[in-house]
This record gives C-alpha cells, structure tokens and sequence, in this order.
C-alpha cells in the first residue's frame, strides 16, 4: 500500500482516483472545485489542504491538470509540489502540456533530491473510467518502474517514450492525427449527408474500408451511429473541443518551433477555435460537426 496524493480529480482525475482507492492505496486529493473533492471522497479518498501537504506526506502525487499554467502553478509556483518537496518524492503528471513545461518541471524536481515524469494518457473518460487508459511516459526508465505499480492500476498500455517532455510529444502526435481525422470525418459526412447518403450506411462503408479508425469505432461526428457515443448523448464531452483545441495549438507550435510544415494542423486548428468561438467549446470534440454541417446543434 502507498500513500498517493492527486491534484485535479475532474473529469479525468475524479474517475482515475478511485481506481487508486479500489486497490486499497490511501489516496488524498486536491482540486479547486469543491464538488469534485466531494465526489473523490465518497469514493474513499481523504482531502487534503494543498499541493504542499501531498508533497510532504505522500509517496508519490499525481496531477491531472487541464492547462500548461496550472501545471506550472501546482509544481513550481509558491507553495507548491516542488517547494515542499524532498529527496526520492516521485510526481507523476498525467496532464497533458508542451513538453518544455514538463522539462522545467523535472529540472526543478531533481534540484530537490526529486523525481518527475510526464505520464500524459490517451482514451479519455471513457478509457479513465475502465482503466483502460494508454499512458505515455518521459523520464527515466527507473522512475517509470517506480511508477507502474500505479499507472498499471489506470491504464492498459504503459509506453516509456523516452526522456522527460517524450512523452508530451508522443501524446501531441497522437492528438493532432486524432484532431485532424475528426475534422476530415465531419466535413466528409456533412458532404454524404448534403448528397443524400445514409449517415449510417455511409458510417459502415467507412468502418470497413481505409477511413475506418478510432474515431469511426469509438467518436463519429454524427449522433445515432455508435451506440454510447459522445455524438449520440447531445455531444457529452468525452474530450472537449477546447481541450483538443488546447491539444492541436501545442502540436502546431511544437512543429513551427522544429521549422517544420503544419499545413493540416494549422487547418484543424481554425476549425476548433472558431467551433470553441461558436459556443461548442465545453462540449465533445466531435461537436465540429455542427460547425461543419454534419449535425444539428444539441
């Protein structure tokens, strides 16, 4: 049994840490909003008063943060992970950021005896609720040993990327082909449907043939043609437009800082801004098929 602290038990958080508590680790949490401490809580987790007390108590602390800034803020700001911090403290972050903030964060853990890895996972609420998450780790080796114990407990497919940030940029790569296919998929069954075609007919040609993937299986952009889908509960968000938002705008910087081209991307990346401008910001990424005329508004 170990004495885990989690930083943000959100969407992604609030269903990850129970699984922590189910295999009897004594788990305590922070998060900003009150309602999700609650819920953690009532899953059996303890609350804590801050990053700081976690640091100083726990094992190993994981976060599970929405942006780059309150990454920084959770580790290197006042008060944080990193001040209260001390020699073998293991953090383990499964937000997703740019990985220059996941490099300053384990510079900053190591200048205290400490260790940090960035641990982003792919499968969202979907994957965090059965555990079936794929976790992309940066960071040494022995400290992603360290970490399986845990991570084997949230996810199905634990990957050492390689270095720290590796594993950002392997979640970035992931997101960006993810973001793009959506965006493809909505403009092609808006063009199906203004021609006349069967959503649903023209949804098993593609499941069938060179289109067919992730988001034709799990996420189709049009409502009543994978049963559970985000599209088929008025676009529930399963991973938010602004998230990937967030996600595609990381990937295109990271692409023009290498001077590399980003055609596709910058174009996935208008879609979801003006789709998050629209409205559609809080609601499953595969709401760029209202924007795109694929599906009516929830």
């Amino acid at each position: 049994m170990m004495r885990l602290g989690f930083v943000g038990v959100g969407a992604m958080g609030g269903r990850m840490a129970p699984h922590l508590v189910r295999a009897g680790h004594e788990v305590s949490v922070v998060d900003v909003s009150a309602e999700a401490v609650a819920r953690a809580v009532a899953a059996g987790a303890k609350e804590a008063s801050g990053p700081a007390e976690l640091a100083a108590t726990c094992d190993a602390v994981l976060t599970s943060l929405p942006m780059g800034k309150d990454v920084e803020e959770v580790y290197l700001g006042e008060g944080g992970l990193i001040d209260a911090s001390g020699e073998g403290k293991l953090f383990i972050d499964l937000s997703t950021v740019a990985p220059e903030t996941s490099r300053r964060v384990a510079e900053a853990a190591a200048a205290r005896g400490a260790v940090a890895i960035d641990a982003p996972v792919s499968g969202g609420v979907m994957g965090a609720e059965a555990a079936s998450l794929t976790v992309m780790v940066g960071g040494p080796v022995e400290a992603f040993e360290r970490a399986r114990p845990v991570l084997e407990k949230l996810g199905k497919n634990l990957i050492h990327v390689g270095g720290h940030g590796a594993g950002q940029v392997a979640k970035l790569c992931n997101n960006l082909i993810a973001g793009v296919t959506m965006v493809a998929a909505a403009e092609a069954f808006a063009m199906g449907q203004a021609s006349g075609v069967d959503p649903k007919v023209l949804h098993e040609v593609i499941r069938t043939s060179s289109g067919g993937g992730w988001v034709m299986e799990k996420d189709p952009p049009c409502p009543g043609l994978v049963e559970g889908s985000p599209a088929s509960r008025n676009f529930e968000a399963g991973f938010t437009v602004d998230l990937m938002l967030k996600d595609i705008s990381l990937a295109v910087s990271a692409l023009m800082a290498l001077g590399l081209p980003c055609p596709t991307g910058a174009a996935a990346n208008q879609v979801y801004r003006m789709a998050s401008r629209g409205g559609l910001g809080g609601l499953d990424m595969a709401a760029v098929a209202v924007l795109l005329g694929a599906a009516e508004a929830p």
